[in-house]
């Protein structure tokens, strides 16, 4: 009651609270419920679980003398993202309940508070109310997602398709980091590759201050943010998030003679290292971490997605799109008709269109909070 603005008691209306089984054994002879105690008591009425027996309830207290007109509320999956309340009178809810579709688990709360419930209801719903998104992001990256989603009123149904991992061997990484003084620049292509690169620095023991003179590049606000919370200043970030302007933007800046290290995935597009090495530039890709499949529960999402339980289905990369058509099967693919499906960027549509994917839109801000707007606008 509560979440839907009704105090079970308030000075101005009662002051004592009833809560009374809505659902007895059906096996049992006769009822507990004593109506015609209940409906001479002035306070408020809390039946638990009585969706099923409204009608039964709601005739009982008429039929022992309770006011018609009495305030009732029925709340539907109180406290949840999917969270519904039907107001009414005792003489009318019951058949309010059954228009609505109300359905179990519910409380019932009668009694002169529900009329409190529109003034003090804090509970807002936001614009993804009773909606469900699928989350595909990596488990470890998921959080900032899924919370956007729940503060905007939507359900954020997590589906990981990737999961992150370390490199197969430090044997590379660490010869490179042995030498680091050896590179100019540094690009960092996500948040992931920040923190592994990072990390593997402290697991060796490297001061972060033998990067003095090197200049720090980050595609993307997130990676960019990671980096300047370690106190470190960033020389290039590209004014769209992709690997084309982040390539033409080094290309200006890079000196001759001076070496760019790559610190990226496994699976990383090869666009950008090809495009600086035929530029004549001195360039090595690292991979600091892995992309891999991550299973998640198939059959869970795929009765979701035939039962026509979710609104919505989000891409932030072109390994989540892959990955996740290889999860469901692509004999699956039909049964997305009729979910709206967002990619983060240019690149990650261009896979899922690969995969015959009908994408429904792409963010224009190749973030998560343009991911987010985005859903919001369709």
């Amino acid at each position: 009651p509560a979440y839907a603005g009704i105090p079970v008691t308030h000075r101005d209306f009662c002051s004592s609270l009833h809560i009374i089984t809505g659902h007895e054994r059906p096996d049992k002879d006769g009822s507990l419920v004593d109506y015609e105690l209940l409906a001479k008591l002035s306070g408020t009425l809390v039946f638990l679980m009585g969706v099923k027996n409204i009608g039964e309830i709601t005739s009982n207290l008429l039929k022992h003398g309770k006011d018609k007109n009495t305030p009732a509320a029925v709340i539907e999956r109180g406290t949840t993202q999917e969270q519904r309340v039907v107001t009414g009178t005792l003489e009318d809810i019951a058949v309010k309940v059954m228009e609505s579709g109300v359905k179990a688990p519910a409380v019932t709360v009668i009694g002169k508070v529900v009329e409190l419930s529109e003034k003090l209801n804090w509970f807002k719903k936001g614009p993804l109310a009773g909606k469900k998104v699928i989350v595909t992001r990596a488990r470890e990256q998921a959080s900032f997602l899924v919370e956007k989603i729940e503060l905007l009123g939507g359900e954020a149904v997590e589906f990981p398709a990737i999961k992150i991992v370390e490199p197969e061997n430090y044997e590379k990484v660490d010869s490179v980091l042995d030498e680091i003084n050896r590179f100019k620049w540094i690009v960092f292509t996500s948040v992931n590759g920040v923190d592994y690169f990072f990390r593997r620095m402290k697991i060796k023991g490297i001061d972060i201050r033998s990067l003095y003179g090197c200049k720090l590049c980050a595609i993307g606000e997130a990676t960019a943010d990671r980096l300047k919370s370690m106190g470190l200043d960033l020389a290039y970030v590209p004014e769209k998030y992709t690997t084309s302007y982040l390539l033409a933007g080094l290309l200006k800046l890079v000196q001759p003679g001076e070496k760019v290290l790559l610190a990226r995935a496994d699976i990383a597009s090869p666009e950008l290292y090809k495009g600086l090495v035929e530029a004549g530039i001195n360039c090595e890709d690292l991979v600091v971490y892995r992309t891999v499949p991550e299973a998640g529960d198939k059959d869970r999402i795929l009765s979701m997605i035939k039962e026509g339980k979710i609104d919505y289905l989000t891409f932030t990369s072109s390994s989540t799109v892959r990955n996740f058509v290889t999860n469901i099967g692509r004999h699956n693919l039909e049964a997305l008709k009729g979910i709206k499906i967002i990619c983060i960027g240019p690149a990650t549509e261009k896979t899922a269109r690969e995969m015959s994917i009908d994408v429904t839109a792409v963010a224009d801000e190749y973030t998560i909070d343009g991911l987010v707007k985005k859903i919001t606008e369709i």
